[in-house]
């Protein structure tokens, strides 16, 4: 067999051993104590109050005079300022319904001024005179009881023109007029409604008989039908619906008070 070569071994080389240095540390310098100084408490200083300096004679002489006193110069006359001319507006002319309410105002001639019942004490009674009356119709005449002597009268009051009940009432006299006419009656209606209103309620429903307006309360005063009502804790002034017959002398023949409309017409023609 062949020989094989063996490598020849390089020797190592030798590293010089690493000596450790070991390094001594510097000795620590000791801090040096730190003093501790108190302070002293210093007292604050007082104030001196500054004396003050003794008053020079000019000063003494200057407070011992006194004031003078202020003079008070006399009023002064007030400047008259003249008044400019107020423009006065011209007088409304006179239309129909108040020409109506300024003869109705007038009382009647030979006439006793009419006393509301409730300031006299008394309330109307049957066979009593009828309190006399002049007052405008819907169509500008004045109409009074008087004008009535020698034949009976069925003057009726009602609340107001236009509602339910007093439409329906006044209807009923309407329809009803050549009855109560065959009997020798009138029909005469009145309420404190103006003269204008009652002049459409009586073309509305085409009325046959004169309504009249008591718009200053005086004759529903006088018949006791101008009374207060009360709904719901509430009050106020009201015609009462009232119908009086009021005979060919001028007497109350028969009254109708708190009148319930529906048969009413049928109870006076009745009276009648």
């Amino acid at each position: 067999m062949p020989k094989t070569s063996k490598k020849a071994k390089t020797p190592k080389r030798k590293t010089a051993s690493r000596k450790s240095v070991t390094r001594k540390a510097a000795p620590k310098k000791k801090a040096a104590a730190r003093k501790t100084t108190t302070r002293k408490k210093v007292a604050p200083k007082k104030k001196v109050a500054a004396r003050k300096k003794p008053a020079t004679p000019k000063k003494r002489a200057a407070k011992a005079k006194p004031t003078p006193k202020a003079k008070i110069s006399p009023p002064k006359p007030a400047k008259v300022v003249s008044a400019k001319p107020v423009a006065v507006p011209p007088a409304p002319k006179p239309t129909k319904s108040r020409l109506i309410k300024a003869n109705a105002v007038a009382p009647l001639s030979g006439a006793p001024p009419m006393t509301p019942p409730e300031i006299a004490g008394m309330v109307l009674q049957v066979g009593q005179p009828a309190p006399d009356f002049r007052l405008p119709s819907h169509d500008g005449r004045i109409v009074s009881l008087s004008d009535f002597r020698g034949r009976k009268v069925v003057l009726f009051f009602y609340p107001k023109d236009d509602t339910p009940g007093c439409t329906k009432e006044a209807c009923s006299f309407r329809d009803g007029r050549t009855e109560i006419e065959q009997r020798g009656a009138v029909v005469l209606g009145i309420s404190v409604d103006p003269v204008d209103s009652h002049e459409m309620f009586h073309e509305k429903y085409d009325l046959n008989f004169p309504l009249l307006s008591d718009d200053q309360k005086q004759t529903v005063n006088a018949y006791g039908v101008w009374v207060q009502k009360s709904f719901e804790g509430r009050t106020w002034m009201a015609t009462e619906r009232t119908t009086f017959i009021i005979d060919e002398e001028g007497r109350i023949a028969r009254i109708f008070p708190k009148v319930q409309v529906d048969g009413h017409f049928e109870e006076v023609l009745a009276a009648l």
